[in-house]
């Protein structure tokens, strides 16, 4: 409804997240100087990050792997996704879906 749409995954306790894909349908007529933002918590620093960025004029599908989302420096428990619209033609009419894979090390 407004120009900044934020979801926020808080995960399960003692999973990591091991994949996501966070999209928003493009909306007829619209162009803009949109963009589209994955932030994670990471376990090992306490701190959340920026994990991708993606600038658009309409719309966008996002998608992070394991590899990008769990290594040696970073493991990702809660998600905070983002997309920013310029253009209020856009408000209320894509439906924001995500999809996140967990993970339970042992």
């Amino acid at each position: 409804t407004g120009s900044t749409s934020v979801i926020e995954e808080y995960g399960f306790d003692g999973a990591l997240i091991a994949g996501v894909t966070f999209a928003v349908p493009e909306v007829s007529g619209h162009s803009g100087s949109d963009y589209g933002l994955i932030e994670g918590y990471d376990i090992k620093s306490g701190k959340w990050i920026q994990l991708k960025k993606t600038t658009t004029s309409n719309g966008i599908t996002m998608t992070l792997n394991r590899s990008e989302l769990q290594n040696n420096t970073i493991s990702i428990t809660k998600l905070r996704m983002t997309y920013y619209t310029d253009h209020d033609c856009m408000y209320g009419k894509s439906n924001i879906t995500y999809n996140v894979d967990f993970e339970f090390p042992e």
